[in-house]
C-alpha cells in the first residue's frame, strides 16, 4: 500500500514538472517569435519619435526612452515592406549612438555611453 501511495506521489510530481516545463518553452518562443516581429513602415525625414510611434502601432511594443537622448535625430527617412522588427530599428538608430533593448513588450532606447556606464 506504500508502495503504490509513494508512486503516485512521484507521478504527480512528473506530470507538474512536464506542465511546467511546457509553459516555460512556450513562453521562450513567443518571447523570442515577437522580437522577429515583422512590419512595413514608410517614413520620409521623420522624427524618431515619430518612427517610434508607428512601429508601436504595427507591433504592440512600447518604446521607452529619454526624449533628451532623441534631441537632433530627424530626417529618418525608410521604406521597408515586411521587415524584421530588429532589422528596422538597426536602420533607424545606425550613426545616433543609440542601441535598443527588448524586455517583454518594451523596446527600451539607451544612449550607448550611458548603456556601458550602468554596466
Amino acid at each position: 500500500m506504500k508502495k503504490r501511495r509513494k508512486l503516485q506521489h512521484t507521478l504527480q510530481k512528473m506530470k507538474l514538472l512536464v506542465v511546467c516545463l511546457l509553459a516555460g518553452f512556450c513562453t521562450c518562443h513567443a518571447s523570442a517569435f515577437a522580437q522577429n516581429e515583422r512590419i512595413s513602415l514608410n517614413v520620409t525625414d521623420s522624427k524618431l519619435s515619430d518612427v517610434f510611434q508607428q512601429i508601436e502601432k504595427q507591433s504592440g511594443y512600447m518604446f521607452i526612452y529619454q526624449s533628451g537622448d532623441l534631441a537632433g535625430v530627424d530626417n529618418i527617412s525608410l521604406n521597408e515592406r515586411d521587415a524584421d522588427l530588429n532589422s528596422i530599428l538597426e536602420k533607424c538608430l545606425a550613426g545616433t549612438g543609440l542601441t535598443y533593448t527588448f524586455r517583454d513588450n518594451l523596446i527600451i532606447i539607451q544612449n550607448k555611453a550611458r548603456q556601458q556606464a550602468d554596466k
